[in-house]
C-alpha cells in the first residue's frame, strides 16, 4: 500500500508541472501578441515621420527652383544633394528605410513629366490606426494597407487677387 500512494504523488506533481507549463505558454502568447501591437505603433509613428520628412524635403526642394519654374525632383537621391546649384544643398540627411518593410524601396508619386511629388510605404499590411487622424492625416482615415498612405507635396495655391492687390500698390 505504502508503494502505490507514492506512485499517485508523482502523478500529481506531473499534471501540476503540465498545468503550470500551459499556463506559461498562454501568458507567453498573449505578451507576444501585445508586444507585437506596440511595435507596429511604434513603426506606424515612425513611417508618419519619415513620410513628413519627405513632403518637407520635396517642398524645400520645389520652393528653392532656381528660376521662376518650379520643379520636383528626378530621384529620391537629389533631395540628398541638389545639383541645380553650385554650393551644396541638401534638403534631407539621408533616404529613410520604410519602417514598414526596413527597405529602401519607397513607392513614388510623379507628376505628368516623372518627377517626384510624393513617396508611400509598399507594405500591404493592415494599418492598426485607421481613424482619429487630424489636419494633413484626415485624408488616411479608413485606409486599408499601408501603401495607401500617401505623403504627398502640395503646392501652396497662388491667390490670384492677392497678387493683383500687390501689383497694385
Amino acid at each position: 500500500m505504502r508503494l502505490l500512494s507514492k506512485y499517485r504523488e508523482q502523478g500529481f506533481t506531473l499534471l501540476a508541472l503540465l498545468v503550470i507549463i500551459n499556463i506559461m505558454g498562454l501568458s507567453l502568447s498573449l505578451s507576444g501578441k501585445y508586444w507585437y501591437t506596440v511595435k507596429t505603433r511604434e513603426r506606424e509613428k515612425e513611417l508618419l515621420f519619415r513620410g513628413f520628412q519627405f513632403i518637407k524635403a520635396i517642398g524645400n526642394y520645389y520652393q528653392n527652383s532656381p528660376g521662376s519654374a518650379k520643379t520636383y525632383p528626378t530621384n529620391l537621391r537629389d533631395l540628398l544633394k541638389d545639383q541645380r546649384f553650385s554650393n551644396t544643398k541638401r534638403y534631407i540627411r539621408r533616404i529613410y528605410k520604410d519602417p514598414m518593410k526596413q527597405d529602401n524601396d519607397w513607392g513614388t508619386i510623379v507628376d505628368k513629366y516623372g518627377r517626384i511629388k510624393g513617396v508611400y510605404s509598399t507594405s500591404g499590411m493592415e494599418p492598426l490606426k485607421k481613424e482619429g487622424f487630424h489636419g494633413e492625416l484626415s485624408r488616411f482615415t479608413g485606409k486599408e494597407k499601408y501603401s495607401e498612405w500617401k505623403f504627398i507635396y502640395y503646392p501652396p495655391e497662388k491667390n490670384k487677387q492677392g497678387n493683383k492687390r500687390e501689383n497694385k500698390k
